[in-house]
């Protein structure tokens, strides 16, 4: 059964004080940059695009979606500075 994922990662880097000036870039899953009709559990990646040095990730969260917008998994806010291979928990 194939199935179509829409994903929107959200990275959130502890050591910025302002957040919107840094975002989650080269979103990936199962290392493609636009995924249609998986056949296995997906994982995900993405990097973080800051213009300042010494930028560590502390935490992100991942939303999955249908093709409806509607949201069919989300890992929750977690505490990790893991950005590949993050896996689909979903069902």
């Amino acid at each position: 059964m194939s199935k179509t994922f829409n994903t929107f990662i959200m990275a959130f880097v502890s050591t910025i004080p302002i957040m919107g000036q840094d975002t989650a870039t080269e979103l990936r899953t199962l290392g493609l940059r636009e995924p249609i009709g998986i056949e296995s559990t997906p994982t995900f990646s993405w990097k973080i695009n800051s213009n300042q040095r010494g930028i560590n990730q502390g935490t992100y969260e991942i939303s999955v979606t249908d093709n409806n917008g509607n949201t069919v998994w989300n890992s929750g806010k977690r505490e990790s500075n893991r950005q590949t291979d993050v896996p689909y928990e979903g069902l």
